[in-house]
């Protein structure tokens, strides 16, 4: 029988799960489904107790549902050892044998989703593998094409400028280059790299293409705020604002 895997960070709530589970139903007798909790490690009582209170009542609903898989946790470090925790996720998928895995990383944990991102990365083209995503501020899960990742790490201030002004409007070229001050040629290249990247969407208006960023940019927003910013918060060398 068929196998999906599926690997979902895990925190202190399990509403991420439900969502997960709500929008991407199991295939109950199609194929054998296995779910795994990417879990920080224990730290003291506390954080043990919450996670147990959270993973009960997670158990509650996918009994209320009908779920049978297997339900599976796995608890790294990965701020102190990432190849590690890497390592130990590809030997569970690999002791699975599943042929689809399913990476959901919207459950928070921001060190276990770089990690799960990575993985996705590492395991494209071997498996069929899926990365989800979503965030309060989108009603759905968004799955990210793993090749779009590779094209986000070029992106620069400019890119983030620009995806800013594009976030809640359409815009065309000249309407873009005005808001900056940059070159219209300079602006086209730039939009023709974020549309590449899958972080803008082109509207053909008549003669007219307007640009307006899509929910894998509205992420890469995020990304970016990161990449212009240090570890501690602090402005770089590259002001935002």
């Amino acid at each position: 029988m068929p196998c999906r895997l599926r690997l979902i960070t895990f925190g202190w709530s399990p509403e991420f799960v439900y969502r997960h589970v709500i929008k991407l139903p199991p295939s109950f007798g199609d194929m054998k489904e296995a779910i795994a909790l990417v879990v920080p490690e224990p730290q003291d009582q506390y954080s043990k107790g919450k996670f147990e209170e959270a993973l009960s009542e997670l158990k509650r609903f996918l009994s209320s549902i009908g779920y049978s898989g297997d339900l599976e946790v796995l608890a790294l470090d990965p701020l102190a050892e990432p190849l590690l925790a890497l390592s130990k996720i590809l030997n569970y998928i690999l002791s699975k044998n599943c042929e689809e895995v399913i990476i959901d990383v919207s459950g928070g944990l921001r060190l276990h989703n770089v990690v799960l991102t990575m993985l996705a990365m590492f395991l494209s083209g071997v498996l069929e593998v899926r990365l989800l995503v979503g965030l309060e501020i989108m009603p759905r899960l968004y799955e990210v094409p793993l090749e779009a990742l590779k094209l986000l790490k070029g992106l620069s201030r400019v890119h983030y400028e620009v995806l800013k002004l594009v976030s809640d409007r359409e815009l065309n070229a000249i309407d873009v280059s005005k808001h900056i001050g940059k070159d219209i040629s300079y602006v086209r290249k730039i939009l023709k790299q974020l549309t590449e990247a899958h972080t803008v969407e082109k509207i053909r208006r008549g003669r007219v293409s307007f640009f307006k960023a899509s929910e894998l940019g509205l992420i890469a927003m995020l990304f970016l705020e990161l990449k212009l910013r240090d570890f501690h918060g602090k402005r770089t060398r590259f002001p935002l604002h």
